[in-house]
């Protein structure tokens, strides 16, 4: 299948065209609209505020209705305060050195499935099957037999 010329100049056409569109500059809001999406924006923070005050009231009706149903079994509830939110600053802090020393350590072949001379004797000691292999429900006095 081959293309016409005249059909590559038009798609080219339209592309240039869509182009100049895309690179257009909308012109600035005027005084008005400005003032409405600064309204807007107000409105929207009122909403959100009003629906945070809503939820905390729900949450504090339902922990009041759980407290209650625990001090009704004789168990007795305290809530736990919840800390203001960190600054973002303070959470992205670097862990210090101490800390990083008392990690907990992988041990050496820990899911290594090959057979080491070490998990084979220490294994021969203790009666339970070397790394890779599974586990043997039978007894040691079945196994002989």
């Amino acid at each position: 299948m081959s293309i016409s010329r005249t059909s590559v100049i038009t798609i080219a056409a339209v592309c240039g065209a869509w182009a100049s569109f895309a690179n257009a500059k909308l012109p600035p809001p005027t005084p008005q609209e400005q003032e409405q999406a600064e309204q807007k924006k107000a409105k929207a923070a009122a909403e959100a505020q009003e629906q945070k005050a809503a939820l905390t009231k729900v949450q504090d009706q339902i922990a009041a209705r759980y407290i209650a149903a625990q001090q009704a079994k004789g168990i007795t509830v305290t809530p736990t305060p919840i800390a203001a939110a960190a600054p973002a600053a303070a959470t992205t802090k670097e862990v210090p050195a101490a800390a990083m020393d008392n990690r907990p350590t992988e041990k050496a072949g820990a899911y290594n499935e090959q057979v080491s001379p070490q998990s084979a004797q220490t294994s021969a000691a203790t009666g339970s099957p070397p790394n890779g292999q599974k586990p043997n429900d039978q007894k040691p006095d079945e196994q002989k037999k």
